[in-house]
């Protein structure tokens, strides 16, 4: 069958946006790797990774070894370094992730403009926090950022989380019951796991605030709907019970089980915590903001704005009030979940944003406006932490974008 022009023209862009991320993920974590960071220490894991013992792996504490078996498998029988077979690895996971996000954005919005859609889409991964240096002299830690590019196991599971995000969405936005759905949703779970157990620790808890603002909503319980979803949750929450038993209690692994405290790990990086937290999540922030103005009481029946926040919230709480005891609480481990968490607030604020501003009420452009200078700081203050050499090749990215940016508004204000 002859594909269409425009859907020629939508694969040309795609192969085009996968092959400009595959690229700079593989200059940034190559020019990343250094002896005490993360992708060194799961390289380590990585290189010392086999089959045969896979029980001592998991028994020493790493219950998630999905992107260390693959890199491993590469660094045996490919023929390369333990670095380049991870940074390939790695730089895959976030074509597979922009592709999904970019394709489930053109779905939700079919009639989106490309110069929206390219700017928006790639610089979903590039976007860092706000950077207050009053606030926090270092960038990052304490601030945390919805692009941890150093941690390859973050990066592993961000397609999983964002799938099973979008399936999570079709099945509370559909009338009908979709079993297929369902069991999809149960087996991507369960990948997101073997990848790494963070974001499930976000997203069931998620759902449960999402059930209850539902049900105040529309007054009334779903009650089919929910243990259908839930029932896909059951296999994947046993395993993530599991990993954290022996991450944390088990006593094979080195890590004196998780406390609960007000800010304590934050308080290590961050003086204000209210600012480090508005630093992060301004954009999505801002479109719930405008979702409420817009759309009134209406916004507690849109799914999209409710999953996002509920996320959020659990997200930020659990790494505001829990801890690893003992001498771990400086490595932040709960604050993985977060920044997945943010990830996901920005994918659908842009869906939300882009449909606010195609609507029509009196403040459009003034809303329009901040939404995309806001994320635009975002995104430059993002490429600014990459620190590419950003007076050579960084800084014609930051020209790419200032043009697609200056496209976007010209687009906007001709409809």
């Amino acid at each position: 069958m002859e594909l269409s022009n425009q859907r020629r023209f939508d694969l040309i862009i795609s192969m085009f946006c996968s092959l400009v991320l595959f690229a700079a993920t593989y200059k940034l974590v190559m020019k990343s790797v250094v002896v005490d960071g993360d992708f060194a220490y799961h390289s380590g894991i990585a290189a010392a990774f086999r089959f045969n013992n896979l029980k001592q792996v998991i028994e020493s504490g790493n219950t998630y070894f999905m992107w260390h078996a693959m890199v491993s498998l590469l660094y045996r029988y490919g023929h390369m370094s333990i670095e380049k077979a991870g940074t390939l690895i790695m730089a895959s996971a976030n074509v597979l992730t922009l592709n999904v996000c970019m394709n489930y954005i053109k779905r939700k919005i079919p009639k989106i403009d490309y110069a929206s859609w390219i700017y928006m889409g790639i610089g979903l991964f590039f976007l860092g926090p706000l950077f207050f240096p009053w606030i926090n002299p270092h960038y990052y830690l304490g601030v945390w950022s919805p692009n941890p590019w150093q941690n390859p196991t973050e990066n592993m599971v961000r397609p999983f989380a964002v799938i099973s995000i979008i399936l999570i969405l079709d099945i509370l936005e559909s009338e009908n019951v979709n079993r297929k759905k369902h069991v999809i949703l149960s087996v991507v779970l369960m990948l997101r796991v073997l990848a790494d157990p963070s974001f499930l620790q976000v997203i069931a808890p998620a759902m449960v605030v999402y059930v209850l603002v539902d049900t105040i909503a529309l007054k009334k319980i779903q009650f089919r709907k929910y243990l259908l979803l839930a029932s896909a949750f059951i296999p994947a929450g046993c395993m993530m019970i599991l990993q954290l038993w022996i991450a944390f209690y088990s006593g094979s692994a080195l890590n004196e089980g998780i406390g609960i405290g007000a800010f304590k790990m934050l308080e290590y990086y961050v003086d204000n915590v209210w600012a480090a937290l508005i630093a992060c999540i301004a954009f999505p922030l801002f479109v719930f903001i405008a979702a409420i103005i817009v759309q009134g009481k209406d916004v507690l029946k849109n799914s999209g704005i409710i999953l996002m926040v509920s996320c959020l919230v659990v997200g930020w709480c659990e790494m505001a009030f829990l801890y690893e005891k003992g001498y771990r609480i400086v490595d932040a481990n709960f604050a993985w979940g977060y920044m997945l968490a943010v990830f996901i607030a920005f994918v659908l604020s842009i869906v939300e944003f882009i449909k606010i501003t195609e609507s029509d009420f009196k403040y459009k452009s003034l809303i329009r406006n901040i939404g995309v200078g806001l994320f635009s700081c975002h995104l430059l203050f993002g490429i600014w932490d990459f620190q590419l050499g950003i007076w050579n090749w960084g800084f014609d990215i930051l020209v790419c974008c200032y043009i697609m940016y200056i496209c976007f508004l010209k687009n906007n204000r001709s409809k």
